[in-house]
């Protein structure tokens, strides 16, 4: 019988956050251990490390300009150069972050926070652009429909269609 496994790389926490693959094939995965990481992946190797100050459940989006777009538990949300891992811009929610960044087309990246609000940032600088107050903790990663139409949900068990 084949081997099957390629690799395996131990993180300092457990994983919630699904792995992101970029153009290049690398992978960018959060951890409990309040760290990103950037893997190379076809050896496992890591390419570097960020430490996000809390757990990182969120999982990374990555940009057309190889950005890695992230939230925390730290309530924060956070944009690397793909490459180098280097901080580019960060903002403070209110709350924890827990969900899943999604990009728009445009390069505006929608999130949202326990904090019961989605946040729209300029990609590029982290300009906010706008917030939007919901009943509920969002716990629910944001998808992109026809139209910029954004579908997510809350904790509180309501689902809302905003116009991004």
């Amino acid at each position: 019988m084949p081997e099957r496994l390629r690799w395996i790389f131990e993180t300092g926490g457990d994983v919630y956050s699904s792995p992101s693959i970029g153009e290049d094939g690398t992978i960018y995965v959060g951890s409990e251990d309040r760290r990103v990481y950037a893997l190379d992946g076809k050896t496992g190797a890591e390419k570097w490390n960020f430490w996000a100050k809390d757990a990182v459940m969120s999982s990374p989006a990555i940009g057309a300009d190889n950005t890695v777009y992230f939230g925390s538990k730290s309530s924060m949300v956070y944009a690397l150069d793909g490459e180098s891992g280097t901080l580019k811009w960060e903002f403070r929610t209110g709350d924890a972050v827990n969900t899943s960044p999604a990009i728009g087309p445009d390069g505006t990246v929608y999130i949202g926070s326990d904090d019961k609000k989605i946040y729209a940032f300029d990609g590029k600088t982290g300009a906010k652009k706008w917030d939007f107050i919901l009943t509920g903790r969002v716990r629910s990663d944001i998808a992109i429909g026809a139209g910029g139409i954004l579908y997510v949900g809350t904790k509180d068990g309501q689902l809302y269609a905003l116009d991004g």
